[in-house]
């Protein structure tokens, strides 16, 4: 039987090693990298940048923080699977990933179960779920990136 993978507990806090041709000037280098970081909106920052022994590539080191990574493409499909409208959103303020949802109660409860059981590469570790009054203003469920 195949061994499971670990579940992370998000944020992760790591850094990431980004490896580019000397071609490249390495002004122009960091700012396509930190472009492709701010894109999936990941938290990062410079390190380093370091030559390789011959000049051939150059070596950039960035931190990075990593949220609920696939989270909110998951919780978009539990929401669409149970007839569920509302939208998931990271919520950085406060560390942790925002779901405003409506839909019949019934569909609501298997919702909400599936989203505390997390996904595969995530684990839950607290969920706080609050009962607001309906609105009615969703047609449909948003992952908000």
């Amino acid at each position: 039987m195949a061994e499971q993978p670990e579940k992370l507990i998000f944020p992760q806090n790591f850094d990431i090693k980004v490896i580019v041709a000397a071609i490249v000037p390495i002004e122009e280098s960091k700012a396509n990298i930190s472009r492709v970081f701010s894109d999936s909106k990941a938290v990062h920052s410079f390190v380093s940048a370091r030559a390789s022994a011959k000049g051939n590539y150059i070596t950039y080191t960035y931190n990075i923080d990593l949220f609920n990574v696939g989270f909110r493409r998951y919780v978009h499909r539990y929401a669409v699977a149970n007839n569920v409208v509302g939208y998931v959103e990271n919520d950085r303020a406060n560390d942790c990933v925002h779901i405003e949802a409506e839909g019949e109660e019934q569909d609501l409860e298997r919702f909400t179960l599936l989203c505390g059981e997390g996904t595969p590469y995530s684990l839950i570790t607290n969920m706080k779920v609050e009962t607001i009054a309906l609105t009615n203003k969703y047609v449909d469920f948003q992952e908000i990136r």
